[in-house]
């Protein structure tokens, strides 16, 4: 399966492509201008450089939050018109389940937090793969002190975006 994924949720846009199970392209890129400007030539030289096009994406993915309002937009527009286009289907992906899914080895509490600018952060908790919490945006020291409330001496661990 094929898959090209666009996060522009956040400050940087970033644009993947996985063929049959494997990373074949990545790249992401933080610039002045914004992720209209940048999103649609990162997907051509993604495609470019994986020896692929459009057409031999099986599915399209974005990212939807939480994150900025505008840049979700940009990204679900895009892979939207990408996925009309090649007639294929898209998915949405939520950026905390999606850092919560990278931890594998792990039988504790996972929290994923991404910086909400203002010393706030988007943040959910997790046990073995299931939401215990919405996704919150809240100042930090809350949501610590949310997040001790209710792991109740379980082993706990945060994951955090790149950069932040």
């Amino acid at each position: 399966m094929n898959i090209l994924m666009i996060d522009t949720s956040g400050p940087a846009c970033g644009v993947a492509i996985m063929a049959d199970g494997r990373l074949v392209y990545e790249a992401e890129l933080t610039h002045r201008q914004t992720h209209s400007q940048r999103v649609m030539p990162m997907v051509d030289t993604a495609l470019q450089m994986s020896d692929m096009t459009a057409a031999d994406m099986d599915v399209f993915g974005a990212v939807v939050g939480p994150g900025s309002f505008t840049g979700v937009r940009i990204g679900v527009s895009t892979v939207k018109a990408l996925a009309h286009a090649a007639n294929k289907p898209c998915v949405a992906v939520d950026a905390l389940e999606a850092l919560a899914a990278n931890v594998t080895a792990f039988d504790g509490v996972v929290c994923p937090i991404l910086d909400a600018r203002a010393q706030q952060v988007y943040g959910a908790i997790f046990r073995r793969g299931e939401r215990l919490t919405e996704d919150t945006v809240e100042k930090l020291t809350l949501f610590l002190d949310r997040v001790l409330l209710l792991i109740r001496n379980r082993e706990l661990m945060f994951v955090k975006e790149r950069g932040m």
